[in-house]
């Protein structure tokens, strides 16, 4: 049974993998951190478009060391989406999420 929160932390100097899927439970939140350096979502892939509301992720976010969504929408449940993150190093990284009920 899926969490109904996740924590993705990101851990040293370059981009770790994020174990695929990650998977949530609907109304769940993800909390992504990195201490190493900032980042900031810049794509979500998937339909509906915006998975945990309609202002995340936030088009004016900078590049920050930690990120929380807002819960999921129940709209989003049963489905994938692939996150789309950027370093401020320029590395990035895209870790798919799977949204179920």
């Amino acid at each position: 049974m899926p969490p109904t929160s996740v924590t993705i932390t990101f851990e040293g100097q370059k981009c770790c993998p994020v174990p695929e899927p990650v998977e949530i439970k609907s109304h769940g939140v993800i909390q992504w951190n990195c201490s190493a350096k900032k980042f900031k979502v810049t794509a979500i892939d998937g339909n509906p478009a915006h998975p945990f509301g309609d202002q995340f992720p936030d088009p004016g976010a900078g590049f920050k060391s930690q990120v929380s969504t807002p819960p999921a929408k129940p709209v989003s449940s049963r489905r994938q989406y692939k996150y789309s993150l950027a370093f401020d190093d320029g590395s990035s990284v895209d870790p798919i999420i799977i949204i179920d009920q």
